[in-house]
């Protein structure tokens, strides 16, 4: 049964995949102005987010109010499905470490639709990652990043890295923040072994594993209101100690 149920689940986002990615190739184009398709784009990525959660039987519940309008927003990381599932609650926009663009099928999808990319080593490439960002808030967007850098298994919250934080601080952009968890049934392995994707997981394997599931619980819950600071470490610690917050919130 787990066989069957992979299988129809990788046809289905290969499929989906395929459909939403055509609409985004047909949808962006036309578009004159970096704006407007900055927008398609995020739509496109919004809906396909949405199929993927559908076929991979990932039921989404959130608490409190996403943000509306341009800005930050930032997150722990648990897994490659964190994407999907802050994008499926409202269009965002995306920052993400060079190296995603070297991964299997992911590092398509990513290139695909336009995901900043950023040396995370490279400092010197940091004022241009900046430059990027407030454009895009600029245009009304709201960019996500993982400021822990990495991603875990839920246990503990890594220090968030001030760095990217930078030009908010500089700015007195608002960073709004966001909290993930996830959940599994109480006969399947547990999360942080089945949809957690950290350590030396493979990444095929652990997909297969994840979309071997019945059914994945992921739940969402969003800061009251957005961070401003004037110096980028307090900036970083206000959005640890609030994602820090949620999280025990959440239970």
């Amino acid at each position: 049964m787990t066989a069957i149920r992979i299988g129809l689940r990788v046809l289905g986002l290969g499929l989906g995949t395929a459909v939403w990615f055509g609409v985004f190739a047909l949808w962006f184009l036309p578009w004159p102005t970096q704006r407007r398709r900055g927008h398609c784009r995020d739509r496109v990525v919004h809906h396909w987010s949405r199929w993927v959660l559908r076929i991979a039987g990932v039921r989404v519940q959130i608490d409190g109010q996403p943000p509306t309008g341009g800005g930050l927003l930032v997150a722990n990381h648990l897994s490659y499905l964190d994407i999907p599932v802050l994008a499926s609650v409202r269009p965002v926009s995306f920052l993400s470490k060079a190296e995603v663009a070297h991964w299997p099928v992911l590092g398509w999808l990513v290139r695909a639709v336009g995901v900043q990319l950023v040396q995370r080593e490279d400092k010197r490439s940091l004022p241009q990652v900046a430059g990027r960002l407030v454009d895009e808030v600029a245009r009304g967007h709201l960019v996500l990043f993982f400021p822990e850098g990495t991603s875990t298994s839920g246990d503990a919250l890594l220090p968030f890295r001030p760095a990217l934080l930078a030009p908010a601080a500089a700015t007195q952009l608002p960073v709004h923040h966001v909290a993930l968890r996830y959940g599994t049934p109480a006969d399947s392995p547990p999360a942080r072994e089945a949809v957690c994707w950290w350590g030396d997981m493979g990444f095929g394997s652990h997909a297969l594993r994840l979309l071997g599931l019945p059914r994945i619980d992921a739940r969402v819950r969003f800061g009251r209101e957005a961070v401003v600071r004037g110096e980028r470490k307090e900036l970083a610690r206000a959005l640890q100690e609030g994602v820090a917050g949620d999280l025990a919130a959440m239970g």
